[in-house]
Formats: C-alpha cells, sequence, structure tokens
C-alpha cells in the first residue's frame, strides 16, 4: 500500500474513533446507533488501498452523522 495512503487510513480511522467515544458518551439511543454504524466503516477502512476508496468511506461516514 502506498505511503500516502496509509498515513490517510490512521489519519481516517483516528477521526472516526474519537468521533465514536463522542457519540457514545452521549448515551442517546440515536447516537449509539450512528456509533455502530460508524464502527462498521471503520472495519471497511482496514480494507482501504486507494485514496478514492477513502474518500468514498468519509462521505458515508458523513451521511451516516447527518442522518437524524
Amino acid at each position: 500500500m502506498d505511503k500516502k495512503v496509509k498515513l490517510r487510513v490512521k489519519q481516517v480511522h483516528d477521526e472516526l474513533n474519537q468521533t465514536i467515544k463522542t457519540l457514545l458518551a452521549n448515551e442517546s439511543m440515536s447516537n449509539h446507533k450512528k456509533a455502530m454504524r460508524l464502527q462498521r466503516i471503520v472495519s471497511d477502512l482496514q480494507h482501504a488501498n486507494s485514496m478514492e476508496y477513502i474518500n468514498r468511506i468519509i462521505v458515508n461516514a458523513n451521511l451516516v452523522l447527518k442522518r437524524q
């Protein structure tokens, strides 16, 4: 895997994990559902092998967070 891609994967992984922790700390059911969806997205990150794939993962994560 390209060095740039590895670095971006780590960065996105860290950001998503921090967001998940924040959502879980809130203790509302909708936030827990969002956190569970984000955890599935985080697991997809381990298969990321291009910047395009990472960008799709970021878009999906943003859609989850915007969902009410």
